[in-house]
């Protein structure tokens, strides 16, 4: 699937080698604990409930409109980018992703969308998100009260809440959000699953990956989560380097890395403690971020994600003044050399640096990536000896949101 290395002096190496096996203890604490977040990559009744769903809807439709923030987003948003592009293979079907309230962004978008040819789904575990109540409101007014039945698919918790009753009021279609399962663990259930499936992803092959790690991690044959949260703890101990990095050079790994830097924050940034996690792209960022890297603070750590093996067919560069460095080479050997540049240049800096070399990005290797982070960040958050599972901060500002627009002069 993929090799992981660590780059690192001395100091951290040992620190390291010491957390790796109080770290691997409660990972498998928790793996005994048959917590959702195992079980959504082996219950098939989802499969069921998900495949009939979009073989239904495929026969009409071409369009999805998602409507979710946070968790109920970025899981799925991340699976579906591994094809070429927000569409797939075919080219014929179109993914729309609304995380966000800029009406300058919100009300073009769903003006211009195909009503007869667009399914909405709209995702919140709680049913009470304001955002996505919010797109609720403007988008179900686009459709009839049969379209409302044929066409919407609302995915929220079992228990009463708003969305719930939006559902029951319109005859909308309402699957359960396990209550138990947060948002930002949810890529492997119907949140994350059932977009990925009407975009043309292997969601078997997803689940596949997951459980491999899964199975590897209790038969104790591999322990690279154990040995990820140990290399993050290490860097805080010894140099207390608590931001860390993660740049991939893949084009299609860059909502990879806003998925993490959500996981991170919200599981891991509690009690004054945490990991401030910045998503960076190679090579953009080489002409952006990476003069602070290599010469500002040193308070990172870096993460540096490549694909070793990638199939194109590319006619090598001849620039007219010669000599030149790049004539007979092509754009896939400059990206790599860029990546390499980058990782060399971080290590002789003396920086900690993580490289993941992913074999071939398909759907089987996402699953047990997006596993092997999910469960990174909760090993992580143990060995900090805090809760991975809850945000107290983020409910805070939830609820001053609702005081705000309840004083009616005060935005």
């Amino acid at each position: 699937m993929f090799t992981q290395t660590f780059h690192t002096n001395n100091y951290i190496k040992q620190e390291k080698q010491h957390l790796e096996k109080l770290g691997q203890e409660k990972l498998y604490d928790f793996l005994k604990t048959e917590h959702p977040i195992i079980n959504s990559v082996t219950d098939d009744g989802e499969m069921e409930i998900i495949e009939k769903v979009i073989f239904a809807w495929k026969k009409q439709f071409n369009h999805m409109l998602l409507l979710g923030t946070g968790g109920s987003n970025l899981g799925a948003k991340t699976i579906c980018r591994i094809k070429d592009s927000y569409s797939s293979s075919d080219q014929q079907t179109h993914m729309h992703f609304v995380d966000n309230i800029d009406p300058t962004t919100f009300y073009p978008l769903i003006n211009s969308l195909p009503w007869d040819k667009t399914v909405v789904l709209i995702i919140s575990k709680s049913g009470e998100t304001a955002e996505t109540l919010c797109q609720s409101h403007y988008v179900l007014k686009k459709l009839t009260k049969k379209q409302l039945a044929k066409q919407v698919l609302i995915i929220t918790s079992p228990t009463s809440s708003t969305l719930r009753n939006i559902a029951l009021d319109n005859n909308i279609q309402c699957l359960n959000h396990d209550p138990n399962l947060g948002g930002r663990f949810s890529a492997f259930s119907l949140v994350g699953l059932t977009p990925a499936l009407f975009a043309g992803m292997n969601i078997k092959k997803i689940r596949q990956g997951a459980t491999k790690l899964v199975r590897h991690l209790e038969e104790k044959k591999i322990s690279s989560v154990a040995e990820a949260s140990a290399f993050n703890i290490s860097c805080i101990n010894k140099e207390s380097r608590n931001i860390s990095v993660m740049m991939p050079y893949m084009d299609k790994m860059d909502e990879f890395s806003k998925w993490f830097r959500q996981l991170y924050a919200e599981s891991i940034g509690k009690e004054g403690k945490g990991i401030t996690p910045i998503n960076s792209l190679g090579a953009v960022d080489q002409h952006s971020q990476i003069q602070l890297y290599l010469d500002g603070p040193q308070d990172k750590t870096f993460t540096i994600i490549t694909e070793k093996n990638v199939n194109l067919t590319e006619d090598t560069m001849q620039i007219q003044t010669e000599p030149h460095y790049l004539n007979g080479n092509t754009m896939f050997k400059l990206f790599r050399a860029e990546s390499k540049a980058t990782i060399e240049t971080l290590i002789e800096k003396d920086n900690p640096v993580r490289l993941i070399e992913i074999d071939s990005l398909e759907e089987e290797t996402l699953g047990y990536l997006m596993m092997h982070y999910i469960l990174e960040t909760i090993t992580t958050s143990y060995l900090l000896n805090i809760n991975p599972f809850n945000q107290p901060a983020v409910e805070d500002g939830k609820n001053k949101t609702k005081n705000f627009l309840a004083e009616k002069d005060s935005c």
